[in-house]
């Protein structure tokens, strides 16, 4: 079987490319650089978004093991944008040619920071605006909520006021926040309705807990904000 392996010079490309060859496959590793790869593949250093048939440029591959992703490591990289349309029309390409197979590897951008062994009770926590956004695709797929189907609420702790938040509201009534946490310097916006009452504390710069639902900005389309459901005071630090 003829296998072509894209991003195969890297972390994880490098070493499928050995396993797939030991199993007896032929395979074409394709990627920027080919310096890292099984010389007993076929190395073909190129722009895969640059070819117009990449299926007869690659000698008509029977799968297509799509690992390519630029600055895989670099999590704040505007690749990862710029990049999606890209990888969608190379994928459409394929699947609109002979070839039998294709698997694709995902990202996991929406853990955010993570070292170690992710499994299925990893807790999300994106910092990015890819990461932000690929997590906000997978809560909408968990729609339509009701009372058989809550929406998700999630818990962030020992968040800060940028100094920017601001009570809102005909009446006063309500919070706009702009918060930052203690693991990135990233600015999350959020409302918090019939909450003025807090909006002291948060002001002394002093952290606290907030639980809240993700939703996307009714007046920004595209812009996720949170809806702040409770806001907690941090204890004090018992001496």
């Amino acid at each position: 079987m003829k296998i072509l392996v894209t991003g195969a010079n890297g972390y994880l490309g490098s070493g499928i490319v050995k396993h797939v060859l030991d199993n007896g496959n032929e395979v074409v590793a394709a990627d920027f650089k080919v310096d890292h790869i099984d010389p007993r593949a076929e190395l073909v250093e190129c722009n895969l978004f640059d070819i117009d048939n990449p299926y007869e440029y690659f000698g008509n591959p029977d799968v297509l093991l799509h690992l390519a992703w630029r600055d895989g490591f670099v999590h704040y990289s505007d690749a990862h944008i710029e990049d999606l349309p890209k990888h969608y029309k190379l994928i459409r390409l394929f699947s609109e040619s002979d070839v039998k197979k294709i698997a694709v590897m995902g990202t996991m951008h929406e853990i955010g920071f993570f070292e170690g062994a992710i499994k299925e009770d990893t807790p999300c926590h994106p910092t990015t605006p890819y990461g932000i956004s690929k997590f906000c695709s997978d809560i909408k797929r968990m729609r339509p909520f009701g009372p058989e189907n809550p929406k998700p609420i999630f818990c962030t702790r020992q968040v800060y006021d940028y100094g920017t938040s601001k009570v809102v509201g005909r009446e006063q009534e309500h919070i706009k926040l702009e918060l930052v946490d203690n693991t990135s310097s990233r600015i999350f916006n959020g409302i918090a309705f019939g909450q003025s009452s807090q909006a002291r504390y948060i002001k002394t710069k002093q952290s606290f807990d907030i639980a809240y639902t993700i939703e996307e900005n009714a007046y920004r389309k595209g812009e996720v904000q949170l809806q702040i459901i409770d806001i907690r005071p941090r204890p004090a630090k018992q001496e």
